[in-house]
């Protein structure tokens, strides 16, 4: 999920889980003042005694069901509040999320021409996202209850009273904004995992040959680096983890990619050829998203750029003989995510700089530290990660240029022997124009969108004479201003 995009579904997904959490807060601060504890002994007392009539709703309690605070429980509160999780923007979101990420795994395997496919994998990942979401709603009663127990021992041992417990209650941070933001930022991540799984089984029920794998995010615990150490794996086989997707535990930032095919067994004999003797080494990896990198590039002036299939970044560069056998290939897929310090650079020697997007990865540099201390060479000061854009200046000063802050995703390391006269051979592409437009199948364009979000609030809209008519900058033919597709980029 592009940037923006996972930006604008997770400030949803935020405002909806903090309005459910506010007027949860507010239900339960109520219910204690007017004594939910006393009105469901009253009910009981009540039921025992054969009176009919009797309602337990805390409005109706007799005047003189006078409550003892420590009587109140907090199984017995109505968290009713929380079901808008389920079933409200908040799961329409998440849906949204899914299907986006199901259609993003058929395009990537060529499968989106097919309407069957597409309608199918699309429904089974909307399904997904509001199974999660009901799920959801079960954990956060569960621990919202965990946390009244705490505020509510607080407010008995600070001798609070009804009222100050009760504002404490709905001040906590079971119903705050960083519980929300908590809550929407690890189910947007999980509702685009499952959809992107959803998407993989597609692709496999309809015969191509893919697996799983899991992209390491920054800051990796051992759960998942051991997870993705597991290499690609069956589309409905768990990670040793347990889990059949990322997240693995809460503020996870990897994600589960699709392998089509496997070469490991041409990569280890090719690996097997040159560990005999020392030779000279480079190791890149490959940007598997560099068309986001190239359309950005030339949306801030860059002329030509390198062609996406050769967008890397250098790991090594050792002209000096280094033993290949010293380090183990890392065939792992590396997430950087969204945003950090990055900037648009002009590297090498003044008389022909290299353009180019620096940004930091601890992983990239304790890498190449292992390398050269393997013995490998290094011929530059020190090491900066880089993607090199273009050997043409752009049309304005790199300073004045906004780098690039989407993600990037790095294939596996490749190792080759450095190649005399590289240079040489690098040729560059004129920028192009943006692609043309997809086809509605593609874009899984629905008529009536089933979510919150509607063509006539997306930034590609284009409005027409007829009321109910439109078209759009990137879908083919006329569109609906109530309509959807996976396409979808918000209002600007």
């Amino acid at each position: 999920m592009g940037r923006p995009a996972a930006l604008r579904a997770t400030a949803a997904a935020e405002r909806a889980a903090g309005a459910a959490l506010a007027a949860c807060g507010r239900r339960v601060a109520a219910q204690y003042r007017r004594g939910v504890g006393g009105a469901l002994k009253v009910a009981k007392a009540y039921s025992r005694r054969g009176e009919k009539g009797f309602d337990p709703n805390p409005r109706s309690v007799p005047p003189r069901a006078k409550v003892d605070p420590e009587d109140v429980a907090a199984e017995d509160f109505d968290l009713l509040d929380l079901d808008a999780l389920a079933s409200g923007a908040f799961a329409d979101v998440l849906a949204g999320v899914g299907s986006d990420a199901a259609g993003a795994v058929l395009g990537q395997v060529g499968l989106t021409g097919d309407d069957a496919i597409v309608d199918r994998v699309s429904a089974a990942a909307v399904q997904a996202a509001r199974d999660q979401a009901a799920e959801l709603v079960s954990q956060v009663d569960e621990s919202t209850r965990d946390m009244l127990r705490d505020v509510i021992a607080d407010g008995l041992e600070q001798n609070l009273g009804t009222d100050g417990i009760a504002d404490l209650i709905q001040e906590s941070a079971a119903f705050g904004d960083d519980r929300a933001q908590l809550i929407a930022h690890t189910e947007v991540r999980n509702a685009n995992e499952r959809g992107a799984l959803e998407g993989m089984r597609g692709a496999r029920d309809a015969g191509v040959n893919i697996k799983k794998e899991v992209l390491l995010g920054p800051n990796a615990c051992e759960v998942c680096i051991e997870n993705a150490d597991a290499g690609p794996i069956d589309v409905d086989e768990s990670f040793p983890s347990g889990d059949l997707a990322p997240g693995f535990h809460v503020r996870c930032e990897c994600a589960v990619t699709g392998v089509v095919g496997n070469d490991e067994l041409e990569e280890l004999a090719r690996m097997a050829k040159y560990a005999a003797a020392p030779r000279t080494l480079y190791v890149r990896r490959d940007v598997t998203n560099a068309q986001d990198v190239i359309d950005w590039a030339k949306s801030k002036g860059f002329a030509t750029t390198l062609p996406a299939s050769d967008v890397h970044v250098t790991v090594a560069f050792s002209k000096e003989p280094v033993d290949w056998g010293a380090v183990p290939r890392d065939g792992r897929k590396y997430l950087v995510c969204a945003g950090g310090a990055r900037s648009v650079e002009a590297l090498g020697g003044a008389d022909e700089p290299a353009y180019a997007l620096r940004f930091d990865d601890a992983r990239l540099s304790a890498r190449w530290k292992q390398i050269t201390d393997a013995g490998a060479s290094w011929d530059w000061p020190e090491y900066k990660p880089h993607l090199t854009i273009s050997y043409a200046a752009p049309s304005c000063d790199t300073v004045a240029i906004a780098a690039y802050d989407g993600p990037i995703v790095l294939g596996p390391e490749v190792w080759e022997e450095v190649k005399s006269g590289w240079a040489d051979d690098v040729v560059e592409e004129v920028a192009k124009s943006p692609s043309a437009k997809v086809s509605q199948s593609a874009a899984l364009y629905l008529d009536q969108s089933p979510y919150a979000r509607r063509c006539e609030t997306c930034a590609s809209y284009r409005p027409s004479l007829v009321k109910f008519l439109g078209g759009c900058a990137r879908v083919e033919g006329s569109i609906s201003p109530r309509g959807w597709c996976r396409l979808w980029n918000g209002a600007q």
